[in-house]
């Protein structure tokens, strides 16, 4: 079955006012989460969820080069492309692991990407065969991460930053998240949001039934959690 390529480039900007962006997001707003109930990512990777509908400058221009690139999207990958969220993921010294070998089908459909700073640095695995994924700073592109295992590679102690845009997040877990979102210019999600957290109970539940269902789509565990099962199958 042809799933699309494993990556497209759209579009670009200017990688210093990327990355101005981005410190000034973590300057200016308290971290959502560190890694993620799904067992993908490490404590070392950091992220600060948004709704595309915020008024931060980097937000408002990723959104607007998603729904610009919408139908050539569509034309490449046939299928639909909504985003509803921008995630800032930082990762203060890229020497360390920061994720394990996954995919992301479970939740989402692949990702939209900014590479802020870190050039991706992405193994990817194409039918067995591992490629070494480098997207300069600044680029706009997809990863076709729902039918493809990838990694983020380690560095050499760099701090690391990069924008995902979770494409055809599930129903369910849209609304879920939406109630944690606060209705203001910025809409930033906060960790310790009472509907956040229920939306993070959700999720741990819906990974145990992924587990039970055999659909997980990792082949290991970021770091320990609660999901013994899931451990000891190896997902």
């Amino acid at each position: 079955m042809e799933f699309g390529p494993t990556h497209t480039i759209f579009d670009s900007f200017d990688s210093q006012w990327c990355l101005d962006q981005c410190q000034q997001i973590i300057n200016d707003f308290p971290m959502t989460e560190s890694s993620n109930i799904s067992g993908k990512f490490f404590h070392t990777y950091k992220t600060w969820h948004f709704h595309k509908t915020s008024q931060i400058p980097i937000i408002k221009e990723f959104n607007n080069v998603v729904e610009k690139h919408k139908h050539q999207f569509e034309k490449v990958y046939n299928k639909p492309l909504e985003i509803d969220w921008v995630v800032l993921a930082y990762t203060s010294d890229d020497s360390e692991e920061m994720s394990v070998w996954h995919k992301d089908r479970y939740y989402l459909d692949g990702q939209f990407h900014i590479t802020v700073q870190g050039n991706a640095n992405i193994d990817v695995d194409k039918d067995g065969e591992v490629f070494n994924l480098q997207i300069p700073n600044g680029t706009a592109w997809y990863l076709n991460a729902t039918h493809y295992y990838h990694k983020i590679c380690p560095g050499v102690g760099n701090e690391r930053f990069e924008l995902t845009a979770p494409v055809n997040m599930r129903p369910a877990l849209r609304e879920w998240k939406l109630k944690a979102n606060p209705n203001d210019k910025w809409q930033h999600v906060k960790g310790d949001n009472p509907e956040y957290v229920k939306y993070k109970e959700f999720l741990v539940k819906g990974q145990e039934q992924a587990v039970r269902d055999g659909t997980a789509s990792n082949i290991s565990v970021a770091y320990p959690v609660d999901l013994q099962p899931y451990i000891r199958a190896g997902k």
